[in-house]
C-alpha cells in the first residue's frame, strides 16, 4: 500500500518492478482524472498495465455514521483527523479522545 504523490512514487515503483500484481485505487472525485495531471496519471498507469480502480469517498462523514463506526469498533481512544471540531469528540462519542497535531507521528 502506498499513499503519496503519483508523480514520484508510482514511476519509481514501475521502474523497480514493484507494481506487478498491484492496482491504484482512486478515492477522490473522478473529475480530477480529466484534468491534465489526471490524464498523465491514467497514461502512466495504462502504459504500465496497472489497473485504476475508482472507489469514491467523500471525506466528510455524518456524526450519525461516525457514531455507528465508533460503536462497532469500540476503540479505547479516538484520534480525530480532518475535522473542524476535534474537542467535541469525547463528549459526542463517549470515548477517550487524544488530540494529535497535523503531521505528528504517534504509536498505535
Amino acid at each position: 500500500m502506498l499513499l503519496g504523490s503519483y508523480q514520484r512514487e508510482i514511476p519509481h515503483l514501475i521502474r523497480s518492478g514493484a507494481h506487478r500484481g498491484g492496482a491504484v485505487v482512486w478515492s477522490m472525485w473522478d473529475g480530477y482524472l480529466d484534468k491534465p495531471s489526471g490524464v498523465r496519471l491514467r497514461r502512466l498507469l495504462g502504459g504500465a498495465g496497472i489497473p485504476l480502480i475508482h472507489h469514491r469517498t467523500s471525506g466528510h462523514a455524518r456524526i450519525a455514521d461516525l457514531k455507528l463506526l465508533v460503536d462497532a469498533i469500540a476503540p479505547s481512544r479516538l484520534v480525530p483527523i480532518h475535522t473542524e471540531a476535534p474537542t467535541m469528540y469525547e463528549s459526542t462519542f463517549g470515548v477517550r479522545t487524544v488530540l494529535e497535531g497535523d503531521g505528528a507521528w504517534w504509536t498505535v
